[in-house]
């Protein structure tokens, strides 16, 4: 995972594939989500509905880029099996 010109984009770490795009504004307080995408390519990730992605994607960005705790609630969709990558290569690896 890895932001670049307020865009944060992560990937699979062992596919490498891009999974989720996130577009971010500035605010007063810090940053907000403007937009984002999620790979459709069942090939790649077996896409869940919108609510449950934007849930995991927020359980992303709380626990792997601020390092905070999760609440219960992100734990339990968690998959602690998948692997995400953060490091900050100037260009994706692959595109959606």
């Amino acid at each position: 995972m890895f932001i670049q010109q307020l865009r944060l984009f992560a990937y699979r770490s062992w596919t490498g594939f891009g999974i989720y795009e996130a577009a971010f504004v500035s605010t007063e307080g810090g940053h907000v989500i403007e937009s984002a995408v999620v790979c459709g390519d069942n090939n790649k990730w077996q896409r869940s509905s919108d609510e449950e992605e934007s849930a995991f994607l927020e359980t992303l960005i709380v626990s792997h880029l601020l390092r905070q705790p999760l609440t219960e609630e992100q734990t339990k969709s968690n998959d602690p099996i998948t692997n995400w990558e953060l490091t900050v290569p100037t260009l994706p690896k692959k595109p959606f």
